[in-house]
């Protein structure tokens, strides 16, 4: 079930207008950040080309980290909008393995990001050779300087946000708990680099940094001006360490989601809420209401009508619940109330009775009322 369903999530999304609104942006973003100096790009200070293998990885970063909110409606949503429009209870039924049901719709949502995503390389390259563009500011156009941050810093922090968002809906089933996830991985991410920072600690800084700004500026922080113009970012020391860490983690999150996801109708957190319904409800609404028939035995006054059949009901108050009734006939008999109901056919009584043929006669005890122990 794996290829079908990357056949289907790819053309699900690729027929959506919405997803190449998301590439077109970047796209343009791209674009005048390389060629337009109303946008300054991070790293291009001073005599470091705009289009620098050192420049191009800080504006790549930055756009990866940016971009958060487009992963979050792409792969975090993927598996929601089978529960959302309820497919997931036709699908579930069939022989669908769960590893093949949850990788195709990861690794169909991944590559959708991995293609919106490389409008950054592409705008970029093409801002190098735009007719407005400053060529004081530019180096010659070289497209791996475009290619290999990307690759570096893109592709593998996309693959870490991806697994994080996917199994947050997948353990919730929540679209509002995965757009929260997305603010929250953000905030954390902010928050970590501020407190990190105060430690004077490198490798702290390095590991608890989740797009590889950080590992960017400790890699390059003695390079010279025409380094940074020229030398690619090396995938060594302090760059090899942070990206080795959260590929880990983004592994593990997706292997620890297919562990625990269950093909189910309902999902872990219904089945909590649920439980916890059930045990809020009060002593009365948990006990079980228990109704006692007498013996079934035919009755000889009743055996020549075989029309009616006779239950012997308490007085009040489901003497209430008849009365009113347009085929409603009623008798006194002591401190009972006859209630005359049209029965089944005799023959259908003479299967179900022990006795043969005959009418039963049913004694419906009223939990509270004065003569409830008497017929026991």
């Amino acid at each position: 079930m794996f290829w079908p369903i990357l056949r289907f999530e790819l053309t699900y999304h690729l027929r959506r207008p919405v997803t190449w609104l998301y590439f077109t942006l970047l796209f343009l973003f791209a674009l005048f950040l390389i060629s337009s100096d109303a946008i300054v790009v991070v790293g291009a200070v001073g005599l470091v080309k705009r289009n620098s293998p050192f420049a191009l990885a800080q504006a790549t970063a930055v756009l990866t980290a940016l971009g958060t909110v487009i992963t979050v409606a792409i792969v975090g949503t993927s598996l929601l909008r089978d529960f959302r429009y309820r497919t997931h209870e036709l699908l579930f039924t069939t022989h669908m393995s769960r590893v093949g049901y949850l990788a195709g719709r990861f690794v169909g949502g991944f590559a959708v990001m991995v293609l919106v995503y490389s409008a950054i390389p592409l705008g970029t390259l093409l801002g190098v050779v735009a007719p407005w563009a400053d060529p004081e500011t530019l180096l010659p156009v070289n497209v791996w300087f475009h290619v290999q941050p990307y690759l570096l810093l893109g592709v593998t922090t996309l693959f870490l946000v991806s697994a994080i968002f996917y199994a947050v809906g997948a353990v919730t089933r929540s679209l509002v708990a995965v757009y929260t996830s997305g603010i929250a991985v953000l905030a954390g991410w902010s928050i970590a680099g501020n407190w990190t920072q105060s430690f004077d600690k490198d490798w702290l800084s390095n590991a608890t940094d989740l797009f590889g700004l950080m590992s960017l500026e400790l890699t390059t922080r003695y390079w010279t001006v025409a380094e940074r113009n020229s030398q690619l970012i090396p995938l060594e020391g302090f760059m090899l360490t942070n990206r080795a860490i959260w590929l880990g983690v983004g592994a593990l999150i997706a292997g620890i989601t297919v562990a625990t996801f269950r093909l189910e109708v309902e999902g872990h957190r219904s089945r909590k809420r649920k439980a916890g319904k059930r045990s809020a409800a009060p002593p009365s609404a948990q006990t079980p209401v228990t109704v006692r028939s007498a013996p079934l035995r035919p009755r000889d006054d009743a055996a020549s009508d075989p029309r009616h059949d006779v239950g012997v009901v308490p007085p009040h108050p489901a003497r209430q619940g008849v009365r009113g009734h347009p085929h409603h006939r009623e008798h006194r008999r002591g401190d009972e109330l006859l209630v005359r109901r049209p029965a089944v056919r005799r023959d259908h009584l003479a299967r179900h009775l022990p006795g043969g043929r005959g009418h039963r006669r049913r004694v419906l005890p009223l939990h509270g009322h004065p003569d409830h122990d008497l017929r026991r």
